[in-house]
């Protein structure tokens, strides 16, 4: 049991920096107010050459949450990219495409959260990727 409080603790008091990568502004203030909500430190930017600017600029990016359809490079790119120059990032993706969506490449199983979402969908995702960090 103590080991079991122990990890609540942690994810408690964890916070994950997440980098929200959407080109509509209502949608990328909204994502931002909601993830601050939450307590974690939020990172924004508007298309996918700014959210690489950003990686190289701040180390330690847990979470990048990016649109799919954006104008230039578009979120499975950004995600393709992120994930090998930072192994360890995880990447949730969005939109409002309501058509059945390519695999974008990746491979394996990617996350998903269709537009318009949920501010408790998304905190939901963020907390079983910080409960995933605690067990690691």
């Amino acid at each position: 049991m103590q080991q079991s409080s122990t990890m609540q603790e942690q994810v408690t008091s964890a916070r994950l920096t997440v980098l929200v990568v959407e080109d509509e502004a209502a949608i990328l203030e909204l994502a931002e107010e909601v993830i601050a909500k939450l307590g974690h430190k939020v990172l924004c930017a508007r298309n996918g050459d700014e959210a690489l600017a950003m990686l190289r600029r701040e180390a330690a990016v847990d979470v990048l949450f990016t649109d799919i359809r954006m104008p230039g490079m578009d979120g499975w790119e950004l995600g393709r990219t992120a994930n090998l120059a930072y192994p360890g990032i995880k990447v949730i993706y969005t939109t409002g495409f309501c058509g059945s969506l390519p695999s974008g490449d990746q491979g394996h199983a990617v996350t998903l959260l269709r537009k318009p979402w949920r501010a408790s969908d998304l905190a939901n995702l963020l907390q079983r990727i910080l409960e995933n960090q605690c067990r690691a």
